[in-house]
């Protein structure tokens, strides 16, 4: 009969190697986030037998490990999903966020998006300036400039 561990905070990468130690763990589920892959903290660890689950869970019970205090518990078997497992094997391939916002900011822009984003750009700078002299401020904002190339240039 197998048993499950639940265990907070555990060492994510050397999981089935620390706690083999212990006896043979058939599996490990560290429950990850599927937007960032970040860990979130909690990892299910089966190991083959019932006893070496519980000796495991007794013995790293508050263990201090990379500055985490472990809590490992038994889950009973009533309390176990039939689908805890499901896709433990695979690995959660990061998104690459920044490669993907850099490439959506250096994207080139239609003719169209580009004079909506002007007309934006124009829109904001006048209610800028309208608030400026509504507070009694005087100052003269620089006209802004749209050369061929595309480029704003304040001047």
């Amino acid at each position: 009969m197998a048993e499950l561990l639940e265990c907070t905070d555990p060492p994510q990468s050397c999981a089935v190697e620390y706690f083999g130690q212990f006896g043979s763990v058939s599996k490990v589920r560290v429950s990850r986030a599927k937007r960032s892959t970040a860990s979130k903290g909690y990892a299910f660890l089966k190991f083959h037998h019932a006893e070496v689950a519980r000796i495991a869970a007794e013995a790293m019970n508050g263990y201090m490990m990379f500055g985490h205090t472990l809590k490992c518990s038994l889950v009973p078997i009533d309390q176990q999903h039939p689908q805890l497992f499901k896709g433990a094997g695979r690995k959660m391939k990061q998104k690459p966020w920044l490669q993907m916002e850099a490439d959506r900011h250096n994207m080139k822009r239609t003719p169209e998006a580009q004079q909506k984003r002007l007309s934006r750009l124009a829109a904001r700078s006048k209610r800028r300036s309208t608030r400026i002299k509504e507070a009694g401020i005087d100052y003269d904002e620089p006209e802004m400039q749209v050369l061929r190339a595309r480029k704003l240039v304040l001047g």
